[in-house]
């Protein structure tokens, strides 16, 4: 059986900030956001998961 999806469910957790930020405003996008754990090395966009960034470094 296949599931399916609906466009309102793309899974935002593995693209990068700069990807994120080109998305739009978005409340599931905004969570990854919130209290930021890491910082870009790069860029120095903040977010709570390594994954969204390219250089993550500990805050």
């Amino acid at each position: 059986m296949t599931e399916n999806k609906k466009a309102s469910d793309k899974d935002y957790s593995e693209m990068t900030a700069c990807q994120l930020k080109n998305e739009g405003p978005n409340p599931e996008i905004d969570k990854l956001f919130n209290n930021p754990q890491f910082v870009c090395g790069n860029c120095g966009s903040q977010t709570h998961s390594a994954a969204n960034l390219c250089n993550p470094e500990p805050l």
